[in-house]
């Protein structure tokens, strides 16, 4: 078909386009003049359907889109793709996208491939039914545009079929391609359903998805190519998985075929009766969809792994560069692999609905009768847009690699949301959340992610006051100590720069959280053991990540998280909320440090016990103790420096070098290190959940040795909301040359610490505290220099 020129691009609403509409009585408020659609033999999938509606333009016109679908959408105009969407969140905030179109006069075809799901969509993803809504503002448009009045037809695509992903859980259904299934005619007589309807309003509708602006930009979207084939190889049986990848096996001849076809964009034909295995590594850790385009019929697998494994009955990965000897699985069992099915008829190409994620890709290809020529395999990697604004160095051998892994994990875990890993469970958890928005702050001027995942979390929160642990999830988990992180990502929220609005929107939320806790404190004075996961962290010896007893009775770290939550909601209530209320929680938390200290100091050993009986420390309770108050620094920095203490892992470190830094011992940081070194010389792009043998190679909570580069180490900090107020207070420790640039609202802070000497350079606007070796200064905008005291 034919179709006229047509420009678009992407916009990003605040409110509802259509308005509430008041004069239409209350029960018709929030109402969009579009219905939600669905192709009557679908209600909640699995299935893929392809809605379309052809457009004529009696004269050029200006107009916008909204649109939105249930479970996930791609829209295109012709062939071209506008976007993708929505959003993830729940029905109670389903997102919308916006899209302003100029389009010539003549025939346009708009496209919107839909695909629910079902029982197989990831554990992030909310669903109601399966269904489009389409709208305009254009009044003139509206009767040829909106879903539910104009001319939509829809069309199954039984090519698609959700199968498990394996050990992947939670991540959403992979796809088995059947190309040879034939697509039936498409349908007019489509199933109206209810109409749009904005959040917040009072609608008398029985439940449906309620619509909110989207809030995010769209994702980036960028060309990525492996950047080499590891090792081609002719089998002779399926699955792959207990086939050793060595040397001896490679087959140079398909080697460089292979790698002709992937650098020059070659076909490349496999001949009938063949089975051939092809290792792709793209040399870093990518999240992207992948195509791939055929003649012939056979099988294509492509599958994904994030290292390949060691058959050592503890499946261990070792040095992540290496392949021989190892095998493609999956960690937990020998299964194949991760990716999608192609099952190939005559002439065809394949294109993945959601992303996949990992370093290597296992392409099998097996003919029969007939060849199979490959013509494009291509990968579209996504993620959040970040863009990075700030920098560090020192004179460190490792700090520059660490950083880059660290960040290079933050954006492999940002995309709709911040999730733990990619790879496994793609949740947002409050706590890796909390350490990823600490880094966002340090090196973007970008807001917007931090901001979702609060809102996220109160969306989640139960009438009784709790949050779930992760969220969006269709699947219930309760964490206790991620709801009180959260009232403390609501501090960094607000003392970070992020939307006032946003943070004070959720304080409500935050104060009904506290309550709930206060529900469970004890005549003693201490907190409870609170209904849920009490994980902490990954420590070796404690069971499911929870300190001993921490299940049974009160245990110090998770009291002392009450503390620090305590503390964070004085200080919203003080900045946004009531004074009074901020007295409270402070009254509450002096009365709770005193139990604490009155429970769990153990004069003995001169530290904290984790649990009532002394039987148990960690660095967890030492380090926790000194930021809440419990602990003096003193005594903090005896109990650190004591020997049998359970150790922080990967996750909690963060906590540990805060209280190093609040020591001013930034040696300690540095000194802690070496667990991300580590990464650098195994072969590592991305940072592990737990120390080794780790599930996850790429896990959220492993970048925060940035924040500390820029926060602990030249020590920049606000000290207000807003930046207005900073210090500078270096702990550098064995280091002594450090620049860095440091992003604000007000434009960068420069500094540079070299032979002891502080130089920064402040922007306009900013009122900077310096303390630095005897200097105690208060600073403003132009260049200062800072030599040690005599």
């Amino acid at each position: 078909m034919m179709t006229a020129h047509a420009t678009w691009h992407r916009t990003i609403r605040s409110q509802d386009p259509f308005g509430i509409q008041p004069e239409r009585g209350y029960a018709k408020q929030g109402e969009w003049p579009a219905r939600w659609i669905s192709h009557p033999e679908v209600t909640h999938g699995p299935a893929v359907v392809d809605y379309r509606l052809r457009l004529n333009l009696a004269a050029p016109a200006e107009f916008n889109l909204h649109v939105t679908a249930d479970e996930r959408y791609e829209l295109y105009l012709a062939d071209e793709l506008l976007g993708r969407g929505p959003e993830r969140s729940d029905e109670d905030h389903w997102p919308f996208e916006s899209f302003q179109i100029r389009a010539d006069a003549g025939e346009h075809e708009f496209r919107v491939r839909v695909w629910s799901a079902g029982e197989l969509r990831a554990f992030a993803q909310s669903s109601h039914r399966h269904g489009l809504l389409v709208a305009t503002t254009h009044s003139d448009l509206q009767p040829l545009i909106n879903t539910g009045e104009a001319s939509w037809s829809a069309q199954q695509l039984p090519q698609y079929e959700f199968i498990p992903p394996a050990d992947a859980w939670g991540t959403g259904g992979n796809i088995r391609y059947h190309a040879d299934r034939t697509t039936p005619p498409a349908r007019t007589d489509l199933t109206t359903l209810y109409p749009g309807i904005i959040w917040d309003t009072e609608s008398e509708y029985a439940p449906i998805p309620l619509l909110i602006p989207a809030k995010l930009p769209p994702m980036r979207l960028d060309a990525v190519a492996p950047k080499s084939c590891r090792h081609v190889q002719v089998v002779d049986q399926l699955p792959t998985n207990r086939i050793p990848f060595e040397a001896e096996r490679n087959d140079s001849s398909w080697h460089r075929k292979v790698s002709a076809w992937l650098q020059h964009d070659r076909s490349l034909t496999i001949p009938p009766e063949t089975t051939l295995r092809i290792l792709l590594d793209f040399d870093d850790y990518v999240c992207a969809r992948q195509s791939v385009a055929w003649t012939g019929s056979g099988l294509i697998r492509l599958h994904w792994q994030e290292a390949l494994f060691h058959d050592d009955g503890k499946r261990n990965k070792g040095n992540r560069d290496e392949i021989e000897g190892k095998y493609f699985t999956t960690i937990w069992s020998w299964d194949d692999g991760i990716g999608d099915i192609i099952h190939a008829v005559n002439e065809g190409e394949y294109q993945s609905l959601w992303w996949h994620a990992g370093r290597y890709v296992e392409m099998v290809i097996k003919t029969e009768s007939e060849p199979i020529e490959l013509h494009h395999l291509t990968f579209e990697s996504t993620g959040y847009p970040y863009v990075r604004d700030a920098e560090f160095r020192a004179d460190h051998p490792d700090i520059e690699g660490i950083d880059r892994i660290g960040f290079r994990t933050l954006e492999v875990c940002s995309h709709e949301t911040y999730m733990d890993c990619p790879y496994y469970e793609q949740l947002q958890y409050v706590g890796d959340t909390r350490l990823q928005a600490l880094v966002t702050y340090v090196t973007t001027s970008d807001r917007r992610l931090p901001e979702q995942a609060i809102r996220a979390f109160d969306y989640s929160r139960r009438n009784r006051g709790i949050t779930y642990s992760r969220y969006p999830s269709r699947v219930r988990q309760i964490i206790p100590p991620f709801s009180l992180w959260w009232v403390c990502m609501l501090a960094d929220a607000l003392l970070y720069g992020a939307d006032v609005k946003e943070v004070k929107n959720c304080l409500p939320g935050a104060r009904q959280t506290m309550e709930y806790f206060a529900r469970h404190i004890t005549e003693s004075g201490l907190l409870a053991p609170v209904p849920g996961w009490n994980f902490v962290d990954w420590v070796p010896g404690w069971r499911d990540g929870v300190p001993p007893t921490g299940m049974s009775a009160p245990c110090a770290p998770v009291n002392l998280q009450y503390l620090l939550a305590l503390e964070s909601l004085a200080f919203l209530e003080t900045h946004l909320g009531d004074p009074r209320l901020a007295e409270i929680s402070d009254e509450r938390r002096h009365v709770a440090q005193t139990a604490i200290r009155q429970a769990f100091w153990n004069p003995e050993h001169q530290r904290l016990s984790d649990d009532l009986g002394h039987a148990h420390a960690s660095q967890h309770s030492q380090s926790l103790g000194l930021l809440s108050g419990v602990l003096s620094p003193a005594e903090a920095a005896h109990a650190l420096d004591q020997s049998g203490l359970a150790e922080t892992t990967i996750y909690f470190t963060h906590y540990l070098f805060e209280a190093y830094y609040r020591l001013g011992r930034g040696d300690q940081i540095v000194g802690g290190l070496p667990p991300w070194s580590w990464h650098l010389t195994h072969g590592l792009r991305t940072t592990l959940e737990s120390p080794e043998p780790t599930r996850s190679d790429c896990h959220a909570w492993g970048a925060h040795p940035i924040f500390h580069f820029y926060s602990s180490l030249m020590g920049i900090r606000p000290v207000a909301p807003g930046y207005r107020q900073m210090r500078v207070a270096p702990s550098p420790g064995p280091l002594s040359d450090l620049e860095c640039r440091y992003v604000t609202p007000f434009g960068h802070l420069f500094a540079s610490l070299r032979n002891d000497t502080l130089s920064l350079t402040v922007p306009t606007g900013i009122e900077v505290e310096v303390d630095w070796r005897g200097n105690r200064a208060i600073v403003t905008s132009g260049v200062h220099t800072f030599t040690p005291a005599a």
